[in-house]
């Protein structure tokens, strides 16, 4: 048992050794966005260069200006679907402040490693109240360091008392090699009204999720193909033996 799960495990990590020495961008860590805008080449979460970060927080009415230095990014390191959370203290906290989160980044395959074929977003920290809401709204671009065609969108909302709140979105495309990502968030707090006083309307932000699938490489393939057949017949021989 523990040798067939081996082999699954270097079926694993195999591809993410092919890199370690070929003087890639070093691995993706938990830091400041400041710390990742500043990054010359970009950074890494196994076969995927992730780049060129661009970040702005635009605010209106009294909303609190959050600096890239405050947001933390944290790499997801999920096989076949690595990703960034972004953390912060986003806010429109009371009636008629707005604040817009604009972030941008560029995810490139690195040679022979799994092209891209979906993504995902979600707004999981996310509140409202008082005529408050949260819209989420993404452009990925496909194949290209900028705004080009093919592009696909995704849109996460927050709005409550209402019953068609979607925190999630997710998108398939033809398998691709590069994506340029913008993201586009506005908080806006209600307006103040006899049945909606100021100091009830709401909206903030505090994670956002990214996510990319890839298509496994075929030597992954073989290699997690060979522990799983190895795996079932270990349960095999173990249920005849009892």
């Amino acid at each position: 048992m523990k040798k067939t799960l081996a082999v699954v495990i270097l079926a694993l990590a195999m591809p993410l050794a092919a890199w370690a020495d070929d003087g890639a961008p070093p691995p993706c860590i938990e830091a400041t966005l400041e710390y990742y805008m500043e990054l010359e080449g970009g950074c890494t979460i196994g076969d995927k260069i992730f780049s060129d970060f661009q970040y702005n927080n635009v605010v209106s009415g009294g909303a609190l200006s959050q600096p890239a230095s405050s947001i933390w990014v944290t790499p997801d390191s999920t096989p076949l679907n690595p990703g960034l959370t972004f953390q912060g203290g986003w806010g429109a906290t009371a009636a008629g402040q707005t604040s817009d989160i604009l972030i941008g980044f560029v995810v490139t395959v690195m040679p022979g490693g799994g092209a891209i074929e979906d993504a995902s977003l979600s707004i999981p920290g996310s509140t409202a109240g008082g005529g408050g809401s949260v819209i989420a709204g993404e452009t990925i671009w496909l194949n290209c360091p900028g705004p080009c065609e093919p592009s696909v969108q995704l849109e996460a909302w927050n709005f409550p008392g209402t019953e068609n709140d979607q925190l999630s979105d997710h998108v398939t495309f033809d398998p691709v090699m590069m994506v340029t990502v913008e993201k586009d968030i506005l908080l806006t707090a209600g307006d103040c009204t006899f049945d909606n006083p100021c100091e009830i309307s709401f909206a903030t932000a505090s994670i956002i999720n990214q996510n990319f699938s890839e298509v496994p490489e075929p030597a992954t393939l073989t290699l997690l193909g060979t522990g799983l057949v190895g795996l079932g017949g270990l349960i095999r021989r173990r249920k005849k033996s009892k």
